[in-house]
């Protein structure tokens, strides 16, 4: 092999090996996101339950409380 065919090798070794690590972030990245997506879609799910929870005396949108018998 020539140090010319050796360069060319290695030079699309090397980018191969770059591009599967670029893969590999972002994978990762997309995965992260996937994750932060759910966790806050729960947070919202839980939010949600929690203020619709019928307690005896609801807040109105002036604050006013009103008791439900």
């Amino acid at each position: 092999m020539t140090s010319v065919q050796l360069l060319a090798t290695f030079s699309t070794k090397s980018q191969d090996l770059r591009e599967q690590a670029d893969q590999s972030r972002s994978r990762k990245i997309m995965k992260f996101l996937i994750c932060g997506q759910q966790s806050i879609h729960l947070t919202a799910q839980n939010i949600k339950l929690r203020s619709f929870q019928p307690t005896g005396n609801l807040l109105d949108h002036h604050g006013i409380r009103h008791v439900h018998q």
